[in-house]
């Protein structure tokens, strides 16, 4: 189930993250962050995520990058909150959108990282989807 949760994750914020790129110096759809840090740091993650979502990976890689990021994006939304701009890295600042991109995706990825079962596939019908 970890790795469908990377791909779906991979693709919110690889979207995200691509968008972003054409949109500099205000906020897309006027409520998400676009700054070049977060489209960086969106498509970086992304990588990573859907890395170990489409290719073959070890229980221990999937539960690390769902970790990972999420660990990440919880810093990110938690400096967030205690400066909107993260100290300038973030000029336009972070939205009311973008703290729940931020914090209910990456509380999600870090449960399902400590959970056991994580790296088993999903199974649908008695068979497993992989």
């Amino acid at each position: 189930m970890g790795k469908a949760l990377a791909v779906i994750l991979g693709v919110l914020y690889g979207g995200h993250g691509f968008l972003g790129l054409f949109v500099e110096g205000s906020h897309l759809l006027g409520i998400f962050n676009v700054d070049i840090f977060v489209d960086i740091l969106y498509l970086v993650l992304s990588v990573a995520l859907l890395s170990v979502g489409f290719f073959a990976s070890s229980g221990a890689a999937i539960r690390g990058v769902l970790l990972l990021s999420g660990g990440i994006l919880i810093l990110l939304g938690l400096a967030g909150l205690v400066d909107h701009t993260v100290w300038g890295l973030l000029p336009t600042g972070l939205t009311l959108m973008d703290f729940i991109v931020l914090f209910a995706p990456a509380a999600v990825a870090v449960i399902m990282a400590v959970i056991p079962g994580t790296e088993k596939p999903l199974v649908s019908g008695g068979v497993a989807i992989n």
